[in-house]
């Protein structure tokens, strides 16, 4: 498949377009692959210009007092158009006022380096605000769009306070653009200055918001700088408006965030407790990017193949920051909540693409060996079940340090409980559910560490057992799941000492179901132990 370039179109008013004979708005010019269809129906609803009220009732002349609508959006198809409309005092009869509208339709398979470059996105210098048809209709796809490269932090910070926008404030218009993406709430925002400058402040605190957010949402965002009042746009987020649009009450607008400065009012605003650390931490690190594109790095990488089974929402970014803050050496947030964040990374992982996610294969191992050399550590069992679900995914290597890692906690929990292996007993109840016989090399290894606990354990699960229904099934458990055990003579003496307390009176059926489960277990049962089992059944 051939490359496609980026692509461009300009739309005003004229004596002609590419899809009209007579005069009136139209494209004017286009790249020649740029599709017609394409153009129609998704890039001339956007190519539409609303001058602020305020200029218009004072009949301002000076086209230049006018502010630019600089608008970002993401097409169904992954393409994201960058474009940018302006006033325009006379069209090409002198008579009347009209704008003009130049977009960049970036394919979907180019669009990253805008995404991680906001400079790249924000400070394009390459928009042209007028266009002679005489020249033609056809104008070029390009490489590159030019951009100014230079950032100046110390001069965002000036604009946040000029704006108003304190570190609450901020905080919400952060998590409120985030939320947007995924809830198809709109963002309102009318800043409190001057019309004229309107837009380029709301371009330039964008691009302070724009650092600050992951990259998923960035790939979904759109938004406009500048609108005279509230409109619902399709894959348009962000909407700046006039100063004095956002008129309350109002059925169309009063769910959406609303941010209007001016006023001061702020609207369904609130951030959730359980989202603030991620909040906070995008605010102390707004004008640092090496933090903020670790973290996001972080999460592409947990996050990439996930499909639908893992949403585009903030608190999946509040949990991976746990995890990145645990990574990066942070673990009194691990000792607070050793099975939950086990648990959490697991959430991130499947077999298909547990390969491709070696931070949280190394972070989930590294915290395995933490606890496993960590003599203060009691695993609960939601703790082990985590261990087990990740066996199912690791590889041969890391299998057989989770075989080890079970034995040491296992004969931990035995050692500090009065009642031994009884206070061990909870971390094997995940082992019995787990569909491999983790359970079997368990105790394989028990016997080879401590076999005293190993017999215990044995001995636990015996004392349980109150009918010969319940013996029969003990026998078939230990030959069917964990048949290592049964060479062990300990295990046939407490097989017998329970026969011999369960069969005092067995029914006929139950009888031959015993006698049967001895001729299967002659492999495991010496011929003495047989014929002593034989004799409890037909005494």
């Amino acid at each position: 498949m051939a490359h496609r370039k980026i692509q461009q179109q300009y739309f005003t008013r004229d004596r002609e377009g590419i899809f009209r004979t007579s005069e009136g708005f139209d494209t004017v010019a286009k790249s020649p692959s740029l599709d017609n269809t394409f153009i129609k129906a998704i890039l001339h609803p956007y190519c539409v210009y609303k001058a602020p009220q305020e200029l218009l009732a004072r009949d301002e002349s000076d086209s230049s007092k006018y502010p630019e609508c600089f608008q970002v959006f993401q097409t169904d198809n992954g393409d994201m158009v960058i474009g940018r409309s302006i006033y325009v005092g006379t069209d090409f009869t002198g008579q009347r006022s009209a704008s003009f509208t130049h977009q960049y339709i970036v394919p979907k398979e180019l669009k990253d380096p805008f995404l991680r470059e906001p400079n790249r996105l924000f400070r394009i210098n390459s928009f042209e605000s007028s266009y002679d048809i005489r020249n033609g209709k056809a104008i070029p796809e390009v490489d590159e769009i030019a951009y100014d490269r230079h950032y100046d932090e110390n001069e965002q910070e000036r604009l946040l306070n000029e704006l108003g926008v304190d570190a609450n404030r901020f905080q919400q218009l952060i998590y409120a653009i985030m939320s947007s993406t995924s809830n198809k709430k709109k963002v309102y925002i009318a800043l409190d200055t001057e019309v004229s400058q309107s837009s380029e402040k709301a371009k330039h605190l964008l691009e302070i918001i724009y650092r600050c957010i992951p990259y998923a949402f960035r790939r979904q965002l759109g938004f406009m700088t500048f609108n005279s009042e509230p409109e619902s746009k399709q894959n348009i987020h962000i909407i700046f408006v006039e100063k004095g649009s956002l008129r309350l009450p109002d059925r169309r607008i009063e769910k959406e965030y609303l941010f209007d400065f001016p006023n001061r009012k702020f609207m369904n605003t609130e951030i959730p407790d359980s989202e603030q650390p991620l909040m906070e931490f995008v605010w102390h690190f707004r004008h640092e990017a090496e933090p903020l594109q670790g973290l996001f790095d972080f999460c592409e990488e947990a996050l990439q193949d996930s499909g639908l089974n893992i949403p585009l929402a903030v608190s999946t970014y509040s949990q991976l920051l746990t995890l990145y803050e645990i990574e990066q050496g942070d673990e009194t947030l691990y000792e607070h909540n050793r099975s939950g964040t086990m648990s959490s990374i697991l959430s991130f992982l499947r077999k298909e693409n547990v390969r491709s996610k070696p931070r949280l294969r190394e972070l989930f191992i590294r915290l395995l060996r933490k606890d496993a050399t960590d003599g203060g550590s009691l695993p609960t069992a939601g703790y082990i079940q985590s261990l087990l679900d990740y066996y199912a995914l690791a590889e041969e290597g890391e299998q057989a340090l989770l075989i080890q890692c079970f034995v040491i906690f296992v004969n931990r929990a035995s050692s500090r409980s009065e009642e031994g292996v009884t206070g061990a007993a909870g971390l094997f109840e995940p082992m019995l559910m787990h569909s491999s016989k983790v359970l079997g090399l368990v105790m394989r290894e028990l016997q080879k560490q401590s076999s005293n606990t190993a017999e215990q354990y044995v001995s636990y699960r015996m004392k349980q057992i109150g009918t010969v229904e319940a013996l029969l099934a003990e026998i078939d458990f230990w030959l069917t799941q964990a048949d290592t055990m049964v060479q062990v003579r300990y295990f046939v003496n407490e097989v017998l000492k329970k026969a011999s307390s369960c069969c005092k009176r067995p029914g006929p059926s139950e009888s031959i179901r015993l006698l049967f489960c001895i001729v299967i277990s002659n492999n495991c049962l010496n011929i003495a132990a047989r014929s002593r089992l034989s004799r409890l059944v037909i005494r």
